[in-house]
């Protein structure tokens, strides 16, 4: 019922005077409501955030403890791997000397098994003649032909 009994006298004054100063008096009100809402909403903006900064500022005792536990888990971790690494790099430098030692064993037994043959010169005279021969023919290799077949026949007579 007010709200109908202000349009009236209003529309009254606005009948005797045009330009009058009561629609700008209207206008006034709504515009202190709007900051009554912003102050409405800082506080609830500013209560939110509050509680972030405190977790990120101080954590809890059961977090430090959590913290702690997984520090001790990882030393233990560490600890494993590395005692794991070094046991691997031993059994890995223990097996190198064994195949080395297998190694070395084996190459003298090979070695005994392939004695050198006698290492005599065989046929050292025949083999200057057909050096000679090759040297004074060098263009007529066929002419020491005799000579090839002479040293020919002294190496397979020596190894009968």
């Amino acid at each position: 019922p007010p709200v109908a009994a202000e349009p009236e006298p209003a529309a009254a004054k606005i009948e005797e005077q045009p330009p009058s100063p009561p629609p700008a008096a209207q206008a006034a009100p709504p515009e202190a409501a709007p900051p009554a809402v912003e102050e409405a909403a800082a506080p609830t903006q500013h209560i939110w955030q509050r509680p972030i900064i405190q977790y990120i500022e101080e954590p809890s005792l059961s977090a430090l403890k959590v913290k702690q536990e997984k520090e001790e888990e990882m030393k233990k971790l560490e600890e494993y791997w590395k005692t794991r690494l070094r046991q691997q790099q031993d059994e890995h430098i223990e097996s190198a000397k064994l195949r080395e030692e297998e190694f070395k064993k084996n190459a003298g037994i090979v070695n005994n098994l392939f004695i050198p043959a006698n290492r005599k010169d065989v046929c050292k005279s025949e083999k200057e003649l057909v050096k000679d021969c090759y040297i004074s023919n060098k263009t007529e290799s066929l002419r020491c032909r005799d000579v090839v077949t002479n040293f020919y026949n002294c190496v397979s007579d020596s190894r009968l």
